[in-house]
């Protein structure tokens, strides 16, 4: 069983910061989980939300502000993707989540790419809820991992991915969104399931019943 340190140690820092990530490092972590959008100036930030307001105060969209406004809002605690990259140790597996914002024209998935190809020594597998960005992702690099994330689960799975129509490494579900039904399939198919996000012990069990082969969880320290 994997266990992806989501957005870092974010059970106990504030999640997708550099505290977080050293955090995760220092408790052992063998992977990690960070999200990544485009700035203004086209800098690849890790940041989850398409908006400030839930973590640091404001209420513009990321995308609408340059990195050195997003340095001074958040005192310096959103990092950059290079940066985060930097402290990931060689060999470890690397899930980077590409949000894109509904009005977003740029081709993210370029400027990760970049700065993809500096750190060779990192696994990375590639996700995300847009699905027709991961077919640019698998269009552009054959080689990269690809992972598709669900909120709601396909009704029949098989024919979802064949309109796809991209190689899949692996399925990415909410723990309250799959059964073992669905489980079986993704196994069936050949696919690795990662499923997010579980931080209990239930779920974790759960997860194991399902036939998790990775978790993302806030708290690996926990499992």
């Amino acid at each position: 069983m994997i266990l992806f340190a989501h957005r870092g140690a974010s059970g106990y820092e504030v999640e997708n910061t550099l505290s977080s990530i050293k955090r995760a490092i220092n408790m052992g972590a063998k992977a990690f989980e960070i999200d990544v959008q485009l700035t203004l100036d086209e800098k690849v930030v890790v940041y989850h939300d398409y908006s400030l307001g839930r973590i640091f105060p404001g209420k513009e969209k990321i995308m609408d502000l340059n990195y050195s406004d997003l340095y001074k809002i958040s005192e310096g605690e959103i990092p950059t993707l290079e940066e985060v990259m930097s402290l990931i140790p060689a060999g470890s597996l690397l899930n980077i989540e590409i949000k894109a914002d509904i009005s977003e024209k740029r081709e993210i998935e370029d400027y990760v790419f970049k700065i993809m190809n500096k750190f060779p020594e990192i696994n990375i597998l590639i996700s995300s809820f847009e699905h027709d960005m991961l077919k640019r992702v698998f269009m552009k690099n054959k080689d990269v991992k690809i992972g598709v994330l669900f909120d709601d689960f396909p009704i029949d799975l098989k024919e979802y991915i064949k309109k796809l129509n991209i190689e899949i490494y692996s399925i990415n579900p909410g723990i309250r969104k799959i059964n073992l039904e669905n489980g079986k399939e993704i196994k069936k198919l050949g696919y690795k399931m990662y499923i997010y996000t579980v931080n209990t012990s239930e779920d974790y069990e759960r997860a194991l019943k399902l036939g998790a082969d990775g978790i993302f969880t806030d708290y690996i320290d926990k499992f």
